[in-house]
């Protein structure tokens, strides 16, 4: 579990290190402390590596499921509103909505899985109300955040 949970962590950082305004300097160095998490989960007797997922983490699902109860903290360095608490509020089917909070504004946004890929259908800041908004998509939001096959370059 706490494999998955590295890995996880991992992609979601390099994600998250190509989004945003950051200087080269910022992004070199976001990568760089992905770089070390996957060297030290590398570094483990019978741990997963991010560049030769097994048959059973080859999927988006594997490495992002759709987990109610499970709220996540991510820290962010160089800009007040890097780092973020995100929890989900609504599970159905092939989506799931989360409500993220930077500590400036709360953000809800909608993910789908579907044909292999992770999409954000939807996203609306400033809101500081629960509603479900699975039904809800916008185009400027139809971003893939991840695709399968998850393999080093592969890309979308």
């Amino acid at each position: 579990m706490e494999k998955k949970r590295l890995l996880t962590l991992a992609i979601v950082g390099l994600f998250l290190s190509g989004c945003g305004t950051a200087t080269p300097n910022e992004e070199s160095s976001a990568q760089s402390e992905v770089v070390s998490e996957s060297q030290v989960e590398s570094s483990s007797e019978s741990s997963v590596s991010a560049s030769e997922p097994t048959d059973e983490t080859a999927s988006v699902m594997a490495y992002f499921p759709f987990e109610e109860s499970v709220a996540s903290t991510y820290i962010g360095e160089g800009n007040e509103y890097m780092s973020y608490a995100k929890y989900p509020q609504y599970v159905e089917n092939n989506r799931i909505q989360f409500s993220k909070n930077n500590g400036g504004t709360q953000i809800v946004e909608v993910l789908e899985y579907v044909d292999g890929a992770l999409i954000k259908v939807f996203e609306r800041p400033e809101t500081y109300f629960r509603e479900n908004m699975l039904d809800k998509t916008s185009e400027e939001s139809n971003t893939i955040l991840l695709q399968e096959p998850l393999k080093v370059g592969t890309a979308w």
